[in-house]
């Protein structure tokens, strides 16, 4: 949500595609901050059954590749795919993303990811693409992700490492600053 209200507020074109929905489908792809309607999703999901044969896709694959589809025919400047299932499981991870961002590392799909935060890491560090960019944002990111991110010779962004960011609420403002620059007084973001 902070980037797609910064993006917008810099007046670019964004598309989101995040889960789970709350109350309809539709709630999953957003184009400029408005819900997609019903005819591309379907279309594409035809699209999709036309295609595929004898392929079998799980729920996951299925929505995620009509939100593609849609994403491509609105041609938004930029994309944003919230990756779940810790990230190299995910069905958005088909996509090299030009800057993969891990928020935290926390304790969540341990049936499929591991039952602790170095086994969890590593699969979130599934989404580094060689000599990428990625921006860390877990205070106290896992080994595994560093590592991951170092093996693949990805160009990482540690917080509190690389960059630091500080919040304060009287002012209601932001503060970012890395090795060369530092900016103070940003708005905070319009997000709950």
């Amino acid at each position: 949500a902070f980037i797609e209200n910064a993006l917008i507020e810099l007046g670019h074109s964004v598309a989101v595609y995040s889960s789970p929905h709350i109350t309809q489908f539709n709630e999953r792809l957003r184009l400029n901050k408005v819900n997609v309607v019903d005819k591309p999703l379907v279309d594409a999901f035809e699209q999709i059954e036309r295609a595929r044969g004898d392929i079998s896709l799980t729920y996951y694959e299925y929505t995620t590749l009509a939100a593609l589809l849609v994403i491509m025919a609105q041609t938004p400047e930029f994309v944003v795919l919230e990756v779940g299932l810790g990230g190299r499981l995910d069905a958005t991870n088909i996509i090299d993303a030009d800057i993969a961002v891990v928020t935290t590392v926390d304790l969540d799909h341990q049936a499929f990811l591991g039952d602790n935060r170095e086994s969890i890491g590593f699969e979130k560090a599934g989404i580094f693409r060689p000599n990428g960019i990625a921006v860390i944002g877990d205070l106290h990111p896992p080994q595994s992700v560093i590592s991951h991110g170092k093996s693949l010779q990805t160009n990482m962004f540690i917080r509190q490492a690389d960059f630091h960011v500080d919040v304060e609420e009287a002012m209601a403002a932001w503060h970012w600053q890395d090795a060369t620059l530092h900016v103070k007084n940003l708005p905070l973001p319009h997000i709950p």
